[in-house]
């Protein structure tokens, strides 16, 4: 399970603004990242693999999309069922880019 990242200062503000609705948060991913033992093992062993890349204390895997690669946040398992909900279940996940265009 991954989640993109982007470095665009309006996208960022439409994230604050869906993670203060959901309680969802780059620090909780941290924090279930220092518990997981197999995230725990790729970052010990990154420097063997360039297909991930550690910003902020966060494993993201880079994926190929066209001629450039994406970053994924390597979700925690203790957080896919969260994750899942929030992006499919949930009242406000078909809302999201009501959201973004809102900031907009």
């Amino acid at each position: 399970m991954a989640s993109t990242v982007s470095s665009s200062s309006n996208e960022n503000a439409s994230a604050e603004v869906y993670s203060s609705c959901t309680g969802f948060s780059m620090r909780k991913i941290k924090e279930e990242q220092l518990k997981d033992r197999a995230i725990q093992e790729t970052k010990k062993n990154r420097c063997s693999n360039q297909d991930y890349e550690i910003i902020n204390d966060i494993l993201y895997k880079l994926v190929p999309r066209g001629k450039r690669k994406i970053k994924l946040i390597w979700v925690p398992k203790t957080m896919i069922n969260q994750v899942l909900f929030l992006h499919h279940d949930h009242h406000t996940a078909a809302q999201w880019e009501l959201i973004k265009q809102q900031q907009n």
